[in-house]
């Protein structure tokens, strides 16, 4: 296994030099040789990372805890039977953010095949502004330091060539920010893709290849397709290497494969199948999302994903966003959050009332100059709470 001895710091933007490395390595192993305590990151410090998993990997019976505050009063529990295991929390997109156990095989069976599907090349520094608290921002990392690549979350110091694991909200709101010229790859992870966006990327940098990767923090990558713009809603690509998937009797997709997590930080397990949240069909090797449960609006008697008005809207406005709130007579009502309104709400309305049922058209249209994110992702549930709130004021 190949490593990197290259890591940019938080704080400074420098490269730590190989020396300084493996000095702070070998004070760090044998500070974990005699304590066996868990490695526990509360910084977000890519240099203290790499210091902490090159020393677990020799101190096999000691954890490593990805970095998080929401550790600081985390009980361990028995080292796993698998160590150096990784901590990352989920999202919190979808539902409270659990803290999911992560086997060193989990994550290093499908480098190769991630540095394959993205065409990736050796000397590539990988950029991945995610919080290292995170399944994508602590995967992103460790797959570059175990394949020798290059990481960074700092623009200012990217390589010439640059590989950018994000979301895609992210990059909405900082296209004007990347220094295109030096990105070659554009992998998008962990929300839905508009082709608009894909265009606007291209248009940037037509020497660019963009890519996209379904999965979840539960099951890492599921299927992956490269983008060109213009492919049919829901469509998400072929299934990941030595990943299997069906779907269960209610509709959700179902994985198999050699990359699932290992339980959570209360209930370490052996996991065989994932359960996903996300509603979808398999045919042969190819995967198409209808969306995700918990996102699901009921309005009247009437169920409904919220995708299917943020699909019609979308060729109107910058972004959108569609969620549902508390009602007293329909159960729930619809929110319409747009930003970069092309017209006005009026016009929209009508749009909206000829090409959807009744039941879906807003109650709400509410102009904002940007979407709120909840780490660098859209998450319906804050922003029903935030609208509770009294936080949503019409900007037009």
């Amino acid at each position: 296994m190949a490593f990197c001895d290259k890591v940019v710091t938080t704080a400074t933007g420098e490269w730590l030099s190989p020396t300084a490395v493996r000095h702070r390595v070998a004070v760090r192993s044998k500070e974990l040789r005699s304590s066996r305590s868990v490695v526990v990151i509360n910084s977000d410090d890519e240099a203290n990372v790499w210091v902490d998993w090159q020393a677990t990997l020799a101190n096999y019976q000691v954890p490593f805890v990805g970095p998080t505050s929401a550790l600081q009063h985390f009980t361990p529990a028995p080292v796993h039977s698998q160590p150096p295991v990784f901590l990352a929390l989920t999202s919190g997109t979808t539902s409270t953010p659990k803290v999911l156990w992560r086997t060193v095989a989990s994550w290093t069976a499908g480098f190769a095949a991630c540095a394959t599907s993205f065409a990736l090349s050796p000397q590539m520094t990988i950029f991945c502004p995610s919080p290292l608290t995170t399944t994508l921002g602590l995967h992103s990392l460790i797959f570059a330091l175990t394949t020798g690549r290059p990481f960074t979350r700092q623009l200012t110091v990217i390589g010439e060539q640059t590989a950018l694991f994000v979301v895609p909200a992210y990059v909405q709101q900082h296209l004007a920010d990347f220094p295109w010229a030096k990105i070659r790859r554009v992998i998008l992870c962990g929300g839905t893709t508009p082709n608009e966006l894909v265009r606007q990327i291209k248009a940037q940098a037509p020497h660019c290849r963009v890519f996209e990767a379904y999965g979840t923090a539960e099951t890492s990558f599921i299927a992956t397709q490269e983008r060109t713009g213009d492919e049919h809603a829901g469509q998400v690509g072929r299934l990941f290497p030595r990943v299997r998937a069906t779907t269960t009797a209610d509709g959700r997709l179902q994985v198999q494969s050699p990359y699932l997590y290992a339980g959570t930080a209360a209930h370490p397990q052996q996991v065989t199948t994932v359960v996903t949240d996300d509603y979808g069909t398999v045919a042969g090797q190819e995967v198409t999302l209808r969306g995700r449960a918990h996102d699901m609006i009921s309005h009247g008697g009437n169920t409904f994903l919220p995708q299917v008005i943020e699909t019609v809207v979308a060729p109107w406005c910058g972004q959108c966003a569609v969620f549902g709130v508390p009602d007293p007579t329909y159960e729930e009502r619809v929110v319409l959050l747009v930003s970069g309104l092309q017209g006005t709400v009026a016009a929209l309305r009508t749009r909206l009332q000829h090409d959807l049922p009744a039941y879906m058209v807003p109650a709400e249209i509410i102009r904002v100059a940007a979407i709120p994110l909840h780490n660098h992702k859209i998450a319906r549930k804050v922003l029903c709470q935030q609208y509770l709130r009294g936080g949503f004021h019409d900007e037009g």
